[in-house]
């Protein structure tokens, strides 16, 4: 079974993805730009594909990366998951 990604990166791609800028990451999370783009290649490393396209002075989400940043900035969803869980499982949420 494979491990959880790291947190600090994981929150270094939230970040970055939400601003589409490592600078504007670096300074929501109080660390340095080169902090934020370390991060984001030590989650690259670790899918093993690109998270984010560089075009120019533009940063872009990869297409793959668009789905999983869409999870974490709503925090997987938790809520909607709990309640559909519960439901599913026979339980309400009253």
């Amino acid at each position: 079974m494979r491990s959880l990604p790291p947190l600090n990166p994981l929150m270094a791609f939230e970040a970055a993805s939400r601003h589409l800028n490592f600078t504007k990451a670096a300074r929501e999370l109080n660390v340095t730009q080169g902090a934020i783009s370390h991060q984001i290649a030590v989650l690259e490393d670790y899918f093993g594909a690109r998270l984010f396209e560089r075009k120019s002075n533009q940063l872009e989400l990869a297409p793959n990366a668009a789905a999983y940043a869409g999870l974490l900035s709503d925090g997987g969803g938790s809520d909607r998951n709990c309640a559909a869980r519960r439901s599913t499982n026979g339980r309400t949420s009253g």
